[in-house]
């Protein structure tokens, strides 16, 4: 699992309750919505992906749309790379 924080680009500060999708876009351009939420008071909010051993190798790129009423709406994207999947020994 992992957090991350909503923040106001001039001012740094933590900016609650923004609406957010996550986008994930697969090398073989197929999508899957990750998370649609609102972050809490401290502007957080919380996501998980893991690459399973049937999952495509290649690049991906992960795509976060923040939006709140006083604030322009913001997208964001962040590509990485799976090259091969281990498979689980345990």
């Amino acid at each position: 699992m992992h957090y991350l924080r909503i923040l106001d680009e001039k001012s740094n500060e933590v900016v609650p309750h923004a609406k957010l999708s996550m986008d994930l876009f697969y090398p073989s351009g197929h999508f899957e919505r990750l998370v649609e939420d609102i972050a809490n008071e401290n502007g957080q909010f919380l996501y998980q992906w893991t690459a399973d051993k049937g999952c495509e190798t290649g690049e991906y790129t992960l795509t976060l749309r923040v939006s709140i009423n006083g604030y322009e709406a913001k997208t964001e994207s962040l590509k990485f790379k799976v090259t091969y999947i281990i498979q689980n020994l345990y």
